[in-house]
């Protein structure tokens, strides 16, 4: 503020700015930048797998190959199209999430038979970056949709197994269900590349990625975190992350065994 004459009087002039409006401004920058990166990115990894596709199968058509480089190329086809298969899921499922019409459907389920499932799902992921799933359940019933809870251990294992530290030796991904009375809770553990500490808070969020020297090169959308959180509180459930950088991750999810949608 400061002094001023007013009418011949002592008068004192005060500038208001209106900090919150400049906030929310901030902030509608930051989201517009997180969107336009994420349109880019996802640009990026839909056009990827695409044109492995084209390349691979245009050369299967062009070249006489004998039966074992047309295995081996189909094989990577395969890959590619699962990759392809997972983002356009995603995106559908956020595509749901946002507009509310995303469904649960609740049935009595043992959650072993869940993690049974989501170890085999990325088993040949984890066979080829030459990680070692280890899973440890006692079978329990819960009542939750068993699809929604596999795509979020699925997820899980995918990311563990992805951001593990190529540098080390002997790479892990433990999955753990433990029996706390009304609820159980799942731990998936890897000793892979970690988060940083002022990242954590993040990587829940729509759209965000962790992006440094470790993961700049690693496929993904920002998505399928985000799309775990929703899934697990539409059980009313929580997930919780602890990690360090370069000692790896924890990931725990809390689920009541009862859940009535």
């Amino acid at each position: 503020h400061k002094e001023i004459k007013l009418f011949g009087e002592d008068r004192i002039l005060v500038n208001v700015r209106n900090i919150t409006t400049e906030k929310e401004i901030q902030k509608l920058k930051e989201v517009d930048k997180i969107k336009t990166n994420f349109i880019a990115n996802i640009s990026h990894e839909l056009r990827t797998p695409l044109a492995a596709i084209k390349a691979y199968v245009e050369t299967i058509l062009s070249m006489h190959m004998s039966y074992e480089e047309i295995q081996e190329f189909l094989n990577i086809v395969h890959e590619q199209s699962l990759r392809l298969e997972q983002l356009l899921n995603d995106l559908l499922d956020f595509s749901q999430l946002e507009s509310g019409t995303m469904r649960i459907v609740v049935e009595p389920s043992d959650i072993c038979d869940i993690i049974e499932r989501a170890v085999s799902a990325v088993q040949a992921f984890a066979e080829e970056k030459k990680v070692k799933i280890e899973s440890e359940c006692l079978p329990t019933t819960i009542e939750c949709d068993h699809r929604r809870i596999e795509q979020v251990i699925v997820n899980l294992l995918s990311n563990a197994i992805k951001f593990s530290d190529p540098q080390k030796d002997s790479k892990y991904v433990r999955v753990t269900v433990t029996d706390e009375g009304e609820k159980i809770r799942i731990a998936v553990e890897d000793n892979g590349i970690g988060i940083p500490e002022d990242k954590l808070d993040k990587i829940f969020d729509k759209f965000y990625r962790v992006d440094n020297e470790l993961t700049y090169a690693i496929p993904g959308t920002g998505l399928g975190l985000a799309i775990v959180k929703e899934i697990v509180e539409m059980h009313g459930g929580e997930i919780q992350v602890k990690s360090e950088v370069g000692q790896g991750s924890i990931f725990e999810i809390t689920l009541p065994k009862r859940k009535n949608v």
